[in-house]
């Protein structure tokens, strides 16, 4: 009884405001789609039969706006932006530096690599600030660099070689067999090479060079921040390094001396290192480092193949007198693609030497730093 008397009310009882007003709204939005859809329909224009719906391309996005100019440096703000890089990249290279990459039980390849560059940078930086330096400092510190950069050489060619052994030997199962052959090989005598490097290493002080290199550091900021305009006294520093590089060295015509050539990528390194100290004063051109750099990529490449071509000959003919043919013969295909490649990198390393000369260098120097050539 209760409950017919509740559905009663409900059927008696008239709807709230509210929920009129959704039923309202709910009927107006019904209509107005509806009418929409029937106005779209009669307002299409016909298409050709089998011809379907256009389809209309999205607008090209607009290119985003330049960055805003970078203010010019000059005078006491050029030295001082000049002394904050060299300081950033000081503090990086000593790290390297003074880090224990070798001992006579193991060594870690890539601590190896950086303490090694580490060396050349630091050795670059003394160099081209020379005349800011005393003279009996600059010749100590650059005599244990350059000892520094010499122990490490041997176990980074090694590792080179190991590294290209572990990449190409994965082509078939005959040639990684062989490639695992070589590098059990190279492993014995990288073992020795090793200890020796950890023992020209114990000979140099490490704590005198790092107190060297601070005292020299602190030198150059002096003399950067010091300079009205440290232009000019740049742009005759590296144009001094540059003519001694290649006096020094010539740069080949030919491929003929391989040692010749590898020399070259050597003072190219060295220079590249020396412009990358100054870098900030680099403001109308990138300078010589592009050229720099094109020429260390280009002979570097074919120097790591050199080395692995000796390594590959060497140890085909000890297989070959230990009568192991099958695997010396895999050893010569090896070699024969390698001799490939070889021809391939040699093939851009005169187009790069030909456009580096003292004089190009020089000129690229003194226009990225807005002087008069």
């Amino acid at each position: 009884m209760v409950s017919r008397l509740r559905s009663l009310v409900r059927r008696v009882t008239p709807p709230t405001t509210r929920a009129l007003a959704r039923r309202v709204a709910a009927q107006v939005l019904e209509r107005v789609t509806t009418g929409a859809e029937q106005l779209a329909e009669a307002l299409r224009p016909a298409l050709p039969v089998g011809v379907g719906p256009i389809e209309v391309e999205p607008a090209p996005s607009a290119p985003p706006p330049p960055p805003p100019p970078v203010a010019r440096l000059e005078g006491a703000d050029l030295g001082w932006a000049l002394a904050r890089h060299v300081s950033a990249g000081f503090d990086v290279q000593l790290a390297a530096l003074t880090t224990e990459a070798v001992s006579a039980d193991a060594h870690d390849a890539e601590a190896v690599r950086r303490m090694r560059v580490a060396s050349r940078r630091l050795r670059s930086l003394v160099q081209l600030f020379g005349p800011w330096l005393g003279k009996k400092r600059r010749r100590r510190v650059l005599r244990d660099l350059k000892a520094i950069t010499a122990a490490l050489g041997p176990v980074r060619d090694v590792d080179v070689v190991l590294g290209e052994l572990e990449r190409c030997g994965r082509s078939d199962p005959l040639r990684t067999a062989a490639a695992e052959q070589i590098a059990a090989r190279v492993s014995k005598g990288h073992a020795r090479t090793r200890r020796r490097a950890a023992k020209a290493l114990a000979r140099i002080e490490l704590a005198t060079v790092r107190d060297d290199l601070l005292q020299a550091r602190r030198r150059i900021v002096e003399r950067l921040t010091a300079e009205s305009d440290v232009r000019p006294t740049l742009a005759s520093m590296l144009d001094e390094a540059s003519a001694h590089a290649f006096a020094k060295t010539p740069v080949p015509t030919t491929l003929d001396d391989r040692e010749a050539v590898h020399d070259v990528r050597i003072i190219a390194k060295r220079l590249r290192y020396a412009h990358v100290w100054v870098k900030p004063a680099m403001q109308d051109g990138p300078g010589p480092r592009r050229l720099l750099k094109r020429v260390q990529r280009a002979v570097g490449d074919a120097r790591d193949v050199d080395l692995l071509i000796e390594r590959l000959r060497g140890h085909e003919a000890a297989l070959r007198d230990e009568g192991q043919r099958v695997l010396a013969d895999a050893i010569a295909t090896w070699r024969s693609s390698a001799e490939a490649r070889r021809a391939k990198t040699d093939s851009k390393i005169l187009p790069a030497l030909s456009d580096l000369s003292h004089r190009a260098v020089c000129r690229l120097t003194r226009e990225g730093m807005g002087l008069a050539t």
